[in-house]
């Protein structure tokens, strides 16, 4: 039987592949087909994605893609664009500290998918054990 870290070091390599087809230099149209096969994914932006954000109040495009996978935990990935939050997006886990529904949350790049928040607001509130890796976009905070 294999040694856990194997395991891990697999299934890391796995996943680290799976992020290259979103960041890589020759990186390709993201789709649900060649990403993270068998893991709920959701696609929000400005275009061709299962929540289309404006740019005003995109917190509550963000919020729903997120709600639609707390029960089974995924991915989340914001494409290229600006997105403007009014009001924190809120990650819940459950109860237990063993959370397998983790929520990952993932961009185009730092410089491609920007999260602008308002004064006063916090951009996004993690709750209840929750259990989320966030990558590749940036949030600026203005307060």
């Amino acid at each position: 039987m294999p040694k856990i870290s194997a395991l891990t070091e697999a299934t890391s390599a796995a996943y680290n592949d799976s992020l290259a087809l979103v960041v890589g230099a020759t990186s390709r149209k993201i789709t649900k087909q060649n990403f993270l096969k068998g893991r709920p994914f959701v696609i929000v932006g400005p275009s061709d994605a299962d929540y289309i954000t404006d740019g005003t109040a995109d917190e509550v495009q963000v919020q729903a893609a997120i709600d639609s996978l707390s029960s089974t935990g995924g991915t989340v990935y914001l494409q290229k664009g600006t997105y403007a939050f009014a009001a924190p997006v809120v990650i819940s886990g459950n109860l237990t500290l063993d959370n397998t529904k983790s929520i990952t949350i993932i961009g185009d790049g730092q410089e491609s998918t920007v999260i602008n928040v308002a004064t006063n607001v916090d951009g996004f509130t993690l709750k209840i054990n929750a259990m989320v890796h966030m990558s590749n976009f940036r949030i600026n905070v203005d307060g």
